[in-house]
C-alpha cells in the first residue's frame, strides 16, 4: 500500500466530519462526474415497497420544501432501497451544489424519526459538554468541505464508510 504525505483532500475532511456528526450515516459516495453525494442507512429488517413509498414521498417532500425556502433548486433528488430479510439499505442521493449540513441534519432526523430503533448507529460515548462542542465543530467543518467542493469542484470520487468505530476512505 502506498503511502503519501499529501494534506487530506476536501472530500476526505467532508466524510470525516459527516460520519462524526451523524451516526445514522453508513457510508457516503461522492462522484465528481456527476457530481452527486450519495448517504446510505442501514436499517434493520426489510423494507417492503409500501413502506418504502410512503418514506420516498416524505423525504421527497421535505426536500422539496426545504428547497423552497432556500431559493434552490435541486437538479437530483433520488432515493433508492435494497433489502434483505435481516438488513436494508436506503440511499439519498442528492447534487453537492444545492445540498447543505441543514439539509443533511433533515435527511437523517426524518429517517430516524421514521424508522426509530430499526436504525442502525455508530453511537460514540462522548461526555455531554464534549459532544455539544464536536458537534458545533463538525457542522463547521462540514459547510465549509460543502463550500469547497461547490467551488472548486473536486476532481477525485471517494467513498467513505465506518469500520470497527473508525472512518474508511477510499478514492475512486
Amino acid at each position: 500500500m502506498r503511502q503519501t504525505k499529501e494534506k487530506p483532500s476536501e472530500g476526505i475532511n467532508l466524510s470525516v466530519s459527516l460520519l462524526a456528526r451523524y451516526p445514522e450515516i453508513a457510508t457516503i459516495k461522492f462522484t465528481p462526474k456527476k457530481r452527486t453525494l450519495r448517504l446510505s442507512f442501514l436499517v434493520n429488517g426489510e423494507i417492503n415497497a409500501r413502506t418504502f413509498r410512503r418514506l420516498s414521498t416524505r423525504l421527497e417532500d421535505a426536500i422539496g420544501a426545504y428547497a423552497s425556502l432556500k431559493a434552490k433548486k435541486p437538479r437530483c433528488v433520488r432515493i433508492q432501497m435494497s433489502a434483505t430479510h435481516e438488513v436494508s439499505l436506503v440511499e439519498v442521493e442528492r447534487d453537492v451544489q444545492t445540498i447543505d449540513r441543514e439539509e443533511i441534519s433533515l435527511i437523517t432526523s426524518l429517517l430516524s424519526d421514521y424508522f426509530g430503533k430499526r436504525m442502525m448507529t455508530d453511537e460514540q460515548e462522548l461526555q455531554p459538554a464534549v459532544a455539544q462542542e464536536e458537534m458545533v465543530l463538525q457542522e463547521e467543518i462540514i459547510e465549509e468541505m460543502l463550500d469547497s467542493i461547490r467551488q472548486a469542484g473536486a476532481r477525485k470520487g471517494f467513498i467513505a464508510m465506518r469500520d470497527e468505530g473508525q472512518v474508511v476512505v477510499f478514492n475512486k
